[in-house]
């Protein structure tokens, strides 16, 4: 039998580094001390996220809310405006922090980009209409072959949520996208969040409805150990460990809230969106 190679804890809870405030109300406020306008601070998020991403949004619309297209287009609008409002909330957030470097270099987008990690998962966590079903850490171990690796990883994370076999490969390039990052910097601010939502057709109703599961992480330095033993080794074992947070989409709430806030605000961080968006297919 293949030795397996133990590539150590890929992922994990740490926290370090400035942390955001501690309510909705809080970050709101802080987003506002930001002197930027929200051109420039939707610019800049761009800019700093695709040299270190930190956050991703990824879809999962099941079959039958696949074929009620004029009602998923409509229901995904309110989940883009929701999503570029709150982007910009978070980036104004990182702008305005005294303690976070705002310079150019490597170091300092890295240190940006992983408060920005922060910032968006406790923001969620508080927002009015995303109503909590699970905040729970998770931990796990992984064995398998080396050539099933992403494979097993993904399905470890998603596991209880979507269906696994068709949305491997649109996931493989947060993957890569973590191998990467953590090669290029000596920061141990490596936090990252991604943002998977299920959409689903209510029959009876007539209406689709969508389920959040946002899982928040620390990306460790024995990542570094995945790239080689994809190459020289037969069999691995890692264990990732993260916060699952999972919540129900209220959308009536959000339009109520959307129609007070101006259109400008509401569209300036659809680049950085768009961005990070990632479709998996039914």
């Amino acid at each position: 039998m293949s030795k397996v190679v133990d590539l150590g804890t890929l992922i994990n809870l740490a926290n370090v580094g400035v942390q955001p405030p501690k309510t909705y109300e809080g970050i709101n406020n802080a987003a506002q001390r930001a002197t930027m306008s929200d051109d420039e601070v939707a610019r800049r998020a761009v800019e700093d996220s695709k040299i270190v991403p930190s956050v991703w949004f990824v879809n999962f619309p099941t079959v039958l809310a696949q074929q009620q297209q004029h009602l998923l287009r409509q229901y995904e609008q309110s989940i883009m405006d929701y999503r570029s409002w709150a982007s910009l909330v978070w980036w104004r957030t990182v702008f305005s922090a005294p303690e976070v470097p705002q310079d150019a270099s490597q170091e300092s987008i890295t240190i940006r980009s992983a408060y920005c990690a922060r910032v968006a998962t406790q923001h969620m966590k508080t927002t009015p209409w995303l109503a909590m079903n699970v905040d729970q850490n998770q931990s796990q171990t992984i064995e398998c072959r080396v050539e099933d690796f992403h494979k097993e990883l993904i399905s470890a994370v998603l596991a209880g949520f979507v269906a696994i076999p068709a949305v491997i490969e649109p996931l493989e390039q947060i993957l890569q996208s973590l191998t990467r990052t953590i090669s290029q910097t000596s920061s141990s601010s490596q936090n990252k969040t991604i943002v998977l939502e299920r959409y689903e057709y209510m029959s009876l109703t007539n209406e689709i409805r969508s389920y959040v599961r946002l899982v928040s992480f620390a990306v460790t330095e024995d990542m570094r150990n995945v790239q080689n033993a994809k190459q020289t080794e037969a069999r691995v074992r890692c264990t990732i460990d993260y916060n699952d947070y999972e919540a129900n989409f209220n959308q009536r709430l959000w339009n109520n809230v959307a129609a007070t806030i101006e259109a400008q605000q509401i569209a300036a961080a659809l680049d950085f969106v768009n961005q990070q968006t990632i479709d998996c297919p039914p």
